[in-house]
């Protein structure tokens, strides 16, 4: 397998519960999650500043653990 590839096996195995394929899955929407807990902020010359907010990133991150087991897609 490569780094970084989301595979059938890798989610099969996330959502019997191994923490390593979990935490694959996570470093695999990493650069993703990063884009939807970015904030822009304004400062006082009217500049432009972008910054990850750590604590959207925990939630949605969260939100991602939370849905993996309930995947159907395992083969019966």
């Amino acid at each position: 397998m490569k780094k970084n590839e989301l595979t059938y096996e890798l989610i099969c195995a996330a959502v019997k519960g191994e923490k390593a394929a979990l935490n694959q899955i996570l470093i695999y929407y990493d650069e993703y999650i990063n884009a939807l807990a970015t904030i822009v902020h304004k400062d006082e010359q009217g500049e432009k500043h972008y910054y990850v907010d750590e604590d959207l990133k925990t939630r949605i991150q969260m939100k991602l653990v939370k849905a993996i087991p309930k995947w159907r897609g395992l083969k019966k």
